[in-house]
């Protein structure tokens, strides 16, 4: 699982490096091709290819004429990009999302399970900070973890 949250840098060519403990699940487990999206252009999404395949297949599943889900793959479409990590570990973000989410110098990266979201670290600094845990949520959460158990 890509777990826990690193800081990287974006170089002059928009590349980032994949912290080294990423780097390893994702070539271990997935390879080293990766299909980096976002559904809002705040932050970039990078999908190991598998993973990615996944998500288009669950895409296909649902009803064709259903607006929000025409939406939601137009979005995913518009920002996405095919990426290959070489051989040190570096994968290049697309132009246009790098752009928008402003993924430029120090940016976060965010392991996220089955795939991994690049930020701003401004950005993401204060969306953390002005987003607080609150009791209500906490307690949302796991309500919502009880009747799916």
């Amino acid at each position: 699982m890509f777990r826990g949250s690193s800081i990287a840098r974006v170089d002059e060519k928009g590349r980032i490096k994949i912290p080294s403990h990423f780097r390893q699940f994702a070539e271990t487990q997935y390879g080293n091709e990766f299909y980096i999206t976002s559904f809002n252009g705040k932050f970039a999404r990078l999908y190991p290819l598998p993973v990615w395949i996944g998500v288009e297949k669950w895409i296909d599943a649902q009803p064709e004429f259903d607006p929000d889900i025409q939406h939601f793959q137009e979005m995913l479409t518009y920002w996405g990009a095919m990426a290959t990590m070489d051989a040190q570990g570096r994968i290049l973000l697309p132009a246009k999302l790098r752009g928008k989410a402003g993924l430029v110098e120090e940016v976060t990266i965010l392991g996220q399970s089955k795939h991994m979201d690049v930020w701003n670290k401004k950005t993401i600094d204060e969306r953390i900070e002005s987003n607080e845990m609150t009791d209500e949520k906490l307690k949302t959460i796991s309500e919502r973890a009880r009747r799916e158990s």
